[in-house]
C-alpha cells in the first residue's frame, strides 16, 4: 500500500518534474501550495477529468476507493482515498463518466513499475479535497487499442493495462474458485469466467474475468441477439500463463462493452 503521508516540503523543481500535468495545472499547483499547522503539502487542481471508479477491500477488511482520472488531453492518473469515513462522500461526488474539477489534493510519486497509468504519480484525496461540476465535455472515448499481433510479439512484459477489440467466440461456464487476491490460505472464493476473443484474422486470445465483472459479462453474453456483436475490453492486464498470453480482469479498473458506438468498432464490423 502506498503511503498517503504528504512530503514535508515540495520545491518548484518538483513541480517542473510533473510532465503529465498540463501547464494550467502546474500553475494551479504552484498557487495552491499551502502551509498547515503541522506540515507543508502540495495541493492543486487537475481540471476537467472523468474517471473509472472502484472499491477495494484488503485482507483486514479495510476499504479504499480508487479512480483512474482522465484530463481533456487524454492523460491518465490513478487517484485514491484510503480513509473509510471519506469514501461515501466521494463515492457520491465522483460518478463514472462525468467531468469534474478537483481542488486540493496531494501528488505522490510511486516507484512500482507495474501500475495503472504511465505517469509515476498518483493523487491522494484529502479531507478538504473539493469536487466541482464543469461544463466541459468531450466525445473522445480515450481508448488506445492494441492489436493482437502487438500482444503476441512483445519483447518485454507490458506494465500497463491494455484496450482491445474483438469478437467473442466461446464463453465457458461460471466457476467458483479460490480468490488468490487474499493469499493462498484464505478461504475466500470468487466467480471466474473464461472466454475467447478473436480478431479479424482469426487470431484468438483467452480472457479471464472475476467476481461481479465475470457475472455481468456472462449475463450480457447470453442476452445478446446479434451473433456479430463486437466486444471492447478496456484496461485489462496481459499475463503469460504456461507460455500462453491471456487478458485478465485487473480487479476493479477493467471494463467490457458490447457494440460500443465508436469508429474503431464500426471499422472492425465492416471487416468481419
Amino acid at each position: 500500500m502506498i503511503s498517503t503521508t504528504p512530503s514535508s516540503k515540495r520545491s518548484s523543481d518538483e513541480l517542473e518534474s510533473l510532465p503529465d500535468l498540463s501547464s494550467t495545472s502546474k500553475k494551479l499547483l504552484e498557487k495552491k501550495t499551502r502551509n498547515d499547522d503541522s506540515q507543508k503539502i502540495l495541493a492543486g487542481t487537475k481540471e476537467k477529468e472523468k474517471e473509472k471508479k472502484w472499491l477495494t477491500i484488503d485482507q483486514d477488511g479495510v476499504q479504499s476507493l480508487h479512480f483512474v482520472l482522465i484530463d481533456e488531453r487524454g492523460d491518465k492518473i490513478h487517484g485514491y482515498i484510503n480513509w473509510e469515513w471519506m469514501i461515501p462522500y466521494f463515492d457520491q461526488k465522483m460518478q463514472e463518466g462525468e467531468w469534474k474539477k478537483i481542488y486540493n489534493f496531494t501528488v505522490i510519486r510511486v516507484s512500482n513499475l507495474v501500475r495503472l497509468t504511465e505517469t509515476d504519480k498518483e493523487l491522494s484525496f484529502l479531507e478538504n479535497t473539493e469536487v466541482k461540476r464543469t461544463k466541459f465535455d468531450s466525445e473522445d472515448h480515450f481508448q488506445n487499442f492494441k492489436s493482437f499481433d502487438t500482444l503476441f510479439n512483445l519483447d518485454v512484459p507490458l506494465q500497463l493495462p491494455v484496450d482491445v477489440i474483438g469478437k467473442v467466440t466461446h464463453v465457458e461456464d461460471l466457476q467458483l474458485v479460490h480468490d488468490d487476491l487474499f493469499g493462498p490460505h484464505s478461504p475466500k472464493q470468487i466467480c471466474r469466467l473464461k472466454f475467447t476473443m478473436v480478431n479479424n484474422d482469426d487470431e484468438a486470445i483467452q480472457c479471464v474475468a472475476f467476481g461481479k465483472l465475470a457475472e455481468d459479462f456472462n449475463q450480457h453474453w447470453y442476452c445478446l441477439d446479434d451473433v456479430k456483436a463486437v466486444c471492447v475490453l478496456s484496461d485489462w492486464r496481459l499475463r503469460i500463463v504456461n507460455g500462453v498470453e491471456q487478458l485478465m480482469d485487473d480487479r476493479g479498473v477493467s471494463r467490457f462493452y458490447f457494440d460500443l458506438e465508436i469508429e474503431e468498432v464500426f471499422e472492425f464490423k465492416e471487416n468481419m
